[in-house]
């Protein structure tokens, strides 16, 4: 892939946080979205403090996607 998207993760067990390693070693860009600290805030590109739920769902109502279809 071009890019790893971690969403709603605090990366503490080390089976999840091993990929965000690679993908730092790979030199792959790393976009976290969770509420709360990770523990691959360190590493990442870019870090959304926020919701995923509601931040994935506004994002695609923005895009004009239907959340109910996805359900």
């Amino acid at each position: 892939s071009d890019a790893m998207l971690v969403v709603g993760s605090s990366l503490m067990v080390y089976s999840g946080y091993r990929f965000a390693l690679l993908a730092r070693e790979a030199g792959l860009p790393l976009a976290i979205l969770t509420a709360g600290a990770t523990r691959a805030d360190a590493l990442a590109t870019l870090k959304l403090d926020a919701e995923s739920g509601e931040t994935l769902s506004n994002a695609l109502e923005s895009l004009g996607i239907s959340t109910h279809a996805i359900a």
